[in-house]
């Protein structure tokens, strides 16, 4: 016997494949073989004798992470076709902003997604928020 229990709300609560535990017999429902290899997936009806599919739900957009090995910005840059661009841009900053901008693209290991200089660069080398922010996501799973 194949069933799902669920609580006084209607949410599944267990899934089964066994002959019906006595505990379970007050708030179970047989399913199919399909139903029950996915029932979280379900939810009782009110009439609690059967079961609904739930709405798919979107995968959650996971932050940006804060911060990335700045090895790994240059490389996704290479990638893009953007870090002859991006140091182009960095070496034209004038003054003192543009001593601390070389050296902090020169010399620092981690790369800040709140930085003046990667929030100087991205709006230049970028169409979109969200074509950066991919860019910056790939960064942020490269192992090399």
């Amino acid at each position: 016997m194949k069933y799902v229990t669920y609580d006084e709300d209607g949410n599944l609560t267990g899934s089964f494949c066994q002959d019906l535990h006595p505990d379970h017999a007050v708030a179970y429902i047989e399913v199919s073989e399909v139903q029950q290899q996915g029932w979280l997936a379900y939810r009782a009806n009110d009439a609690r004798d059967g079961l609904y599919q739930l709405p798919a739900m979107e995968a959650p957009v996971m932050p940006p992470a804060a911060s990335i090995p700045m090895l790994n910005l240059q490389l996704a840059l290479i990638d893009d076709g953007k870090l002859v661009q991006a140091e182009a841009i960095i070496a034209e900053m004038p003054g003192d902003d543009g001593l601390r901008a070389r050296a902090y693209w020169a010399r620092a290991q981690t790369a800040r997604l709140d930085n003046d200089v990667v929030q100087a660069l991205w709006p230049q080398l970028y169409e979109t928020d969200e074509a950066f922010l991919a860019s910056w996501r790939r960064a942020a799973e490269m192992n090399p």
